[in-house]
């Protein structure tokens, strides 16, 4: 075997042909019975140089690659741990806290009770324990209460529970003696428009008579669209009422986040005489799932079974499908989860009547089948 010997030696690993460029075996059989490595040079001629420096980045490895040993027979196989599809519910702080509180200071208030076994609602929750504290607090310095203001701001999308705190709110101010009666009257900001201040004003009467309450008026934001003639009147003469009745009636007000920011700027007195402000956040998709769940069970009475099991892979589709139109104006929440459920159950029902048609056996109309809803 012949090489090029260079003219003017420098080293046993440099050829005359410089620069070196790539690493290449010359045959395979010399590289198996030599264990060497073989440079070959840049330029057109054939020649070959032996090599006896590595170079790192251009090696040819020349040991034989470690053949896989199957594992015997009797050796299990290592599970591969496959993570939740669904996130878990995360804990609530805000029950927590209630429940320290019950436990340790002997804290009692069925509407908190109620409001904390709700789905969801971690910041509406907080923000009533802190109103709870308020008054607890006021209560033990011997503090006038009616001359608080609690008129309250409920922001949210449609289906996240406005309605249901309102009047879990309008009981516990009730009952912590902040208003002298209970009665709960609610409207909305397109009827109060249509009926005038002369109908409101008797509505205001009717409820001073009764001993006092809330009156709680959903989608406010109707008082001051353009297509409301009466509603600019029926406001001011609100405004005037919400600061005169303080201690006797409180107003709740409800709608969109963004439509109730132009509420508010109609009139720099409104902020003012609705200090307290509830935010209701989207569900999210485990939130949803569970208000699917909660729905099944309680319209069926716990005996509708799920293809999957509740909280299953199908129930987990269908709360992410529900969950799709999060975050914009007018995403129903829970309201679209009962659409979703009527949905569900108009196929069922379709599904069975063709096997009880083609005299498919049992039928169950206690199931919801994955594969044809």
């Amino acid at each position: 075997m012949h090489y090029c010997i260079p003219k003017n030696r420098i080293g046993p690993s440099r050829c005359q042909h410089t620069p070196v460029y790539k690493a290449v075996p010359r045959r395979d059989r010399g590289i198996k019975k030599s264990r060497k490595t073989w440079w070959k040079c840049g330029q057109r001629s054939k020649c070959w140089g032996k090599a006896t420096t590595p170079v790192s980045h251009e090696l040819i490895t020349t040991e034989k690659s470690k053949k896989y040993t199957k594992p015997p027979s009797d050796e299990p196989r290592k599970k591969i741990k496959v993570p939740d599809a669904m996130p878990t519910q995360a804990i609530s702080e805000a029950k927590a806290e209630w429940n320290y509180q019950k436990t340790y200071h002997n804290s009692q208030s069925p509407e908190i009770d109620q409001l904390m076994d709700m789905i969801g609602l971690e910041f509406v929750k907080k923000k009533f324990l802190e109103i709870k504290q308020k008054v607890d607090l006021a209560i033990r310095q011997n503090i006038d209460l009616s001359s608080e203001r609690y008129g309250t701001v409920l922001l949210g999308n449609p289906g996240t529970g406005k309605t249901t705190v309102a009047r879990l709110y309008s009981k516990f101010l009730a009952t912590v003696g902040i208003i002298p009666g209970c009665k709960f009257i609610e409207t909305t900001g397109s009827r109060l428009s249509n009926e005038g201040v002369l109908q409101c004003q008797k509505t205001i009467e009717s409820l001073l008579k009764d001993g006092g309450g809330v009156i709680f008026i959903d989608e406010a934001y109707q008082l001051v669209q353009a297509n409301s003639s009466g509603g600019g009147q029926v406001l001011d003469f609100l405004l005037a009422e919400v600061e005169n009745l303080t201690g006797k009636i409180v107003f709740i007000l409800a709608g969109y986040q963004r439509q109730m920011e132009q509420f508010f700027a109609h009139n720099p007195g409104l902020p003012s005489r609705f200090p307290h402000e509830l935010k209701f956040e989207d569900f999210n998709d485990t939130e949803l799932m569970l208000i699917l769940e909660h729905w099944i069970e309680k319209t069926y009475q716990k005996r509708m079974k799920i293809d999957g099991d509740p909280g299953g892979l199908y129930c987990r589709i269908v709360a992410r499908r529900i969950g799709r139109g999060r975050g914009s104006d007018g995403f129903a929440n829970a309201r679209a989860v009962e659409n979703t459920v009527t949905k569900i159950t108009e196929r069922q029902a379709k599904r069975v009547a063709r096997e009880r048609r083609n005299g498919s056996g049992i039928v169950d109309d206690f199931f919801l089948d994955r594969a044809r809803h």
